[in-house]
This record gives C-alpha cells, structure tokens and sequence, in this order.
C-alpha cells in the first residue's frame, strides 16, 4: 500500500501561512534534486562514520570522520552539494 508522512502542529496563535512558508523553503528545487538524485545514483565512496583523511590544502592531508553525505550550506550557490561533510580529528574542525 501507499505510505505517507505527516507533521501535526499543535498550539495557539500559530501562523500557519509562516510556518508552511518555512517548510516549503527545505525542499529542493527541479535543479538541486536532479544533482541529488545524479550524486545517488554514483553512490557514496564514504559511509558516515567512516574514519578518512582529507586532504585539506595547505596541511596536506589530515585524518577525519565523515559526518554527513550530500551536504549543503544555506549560503551556497544554487545546486551546489558537497559529496561529504567531514570532522577532522585533529581539531573537530568541520570541513
């Protein structure tokens, strides 16, 4: 059968044209899912979790975990995607 998801709210004086404002601003647009959905079917070469190293430029390569996949800054361009957020262990650092 067909499944679905739902979020119930439930207060007083909320503003229900703000709020589905806000979580309309989480989806993706036709640009950033096609990447998404092209980076998915790539394939992950690092599980979150996993122990890396990276390398990092001028400190040329430093242990880490990866801690997300596809992970995106709200300040980046439209479409842009990072395969994997990381956490170095030298410093907690998140690059």
């Amino acid at each position: 059968g067909e499944s679905k998801q739902e979020i119930v709210f439930i207060g007083i004086g909320m503003d229900e044209g703000r709020i589905r404002e806000q979580l309309d601003d989480c989806l993706l647009n036709d640009r950033e899912m096609a990447t998404f959905e092209k980076q998915l079917k790539r394939g992950a070469r690092f599980n979150i979790g996993q122990e890396i190293e990276a390398y990092t430029g001028p400190n040329g390569w430093e242990r880490g975990v990866v801690v997300a996949l596809n992970y995106r800054e709200d300040e980046w361009p439209e479409g842009q995607i990072a395969p994997y957020q990381i956490q170095l262990s030298n410093d907690g650092a998140l690059i």
